[in-house]
């Protein structure tokens, strides 16, 4: 599950970089060139944001992507937030609910190298002070099985750790 999870997003990142640098251009047709040296941002919200066609385009083709008879994937904006809802399509039984959240909430820290590159996109584009990224699971009912948020502190994490020696252990 995280595997196929980790290709979506991967996808999705991908779609959105494209997004935002085509959204970029300005008029002498350089990307990015211009925001960087106004430091003024794309988008003045999350919504803003969710709602912009590159974006929107952009979640339409990752919803494709998705194990469509097994969830239901929603983009959204919640607050400073961009979340990942996935939604059961079968509710899933009280009884094998906690199987369910011990498999979902699994090293959350391993999804920081895949968002990274998708939350330096969010501080480049997007005016929020403190953007965050939720990866929710719901039941079908909307009930909330298990959410990981993910701040900018992923992008000093995934910085170190490619830049840390090849003989670095983790302790």
């Amino acid at each position: 599950m995280k595997k196929f999870f980790a290709v979506i997003l991967a996808a999705l990142m991908l779609a959105f970089a494209t997004a935002c640098a085509n959204g970029s251009q300005n008029s002498t047709g350089t990307s990015g060139s211009l925001f960087a040296e106004s430091k003024t941002k794309m988008f003045s919200s999350m919504q803003e944001y969710v709602d912009y066609p590159n974006t929107q385009k952009s979640i339409e083709e990752m919803k494709k992507m998705t194990l469509e008879n097994i969830y239901e994937l929603n983009c959204f904006a919640e607050d400073n937030a961009f979340v990942f809802e996935f939604k059961y399509k079968n509710q899933i039984p009280d009884s094998k609910m906690e199987v369910v959240k011990n498999a979902l909430s699994k090293n959350p820290e391993d999804m920081n190298a895949i968002l990274a590159p998708f939350m330096k996109e969010l501080v480049e584009y997007v005016d929020v002070e403190n953007p965050v990224i939720i990866k929710r699971y719901s039941n079908s009912d909307g009930s909330l099985i298990t959410e990981a948020r993910f701040d900018k502190s992923i992008l000093e994490n995934t910085e170190q750790e490619t830049t840390a020696p090849s003989s670095a252990v983790d302790i």
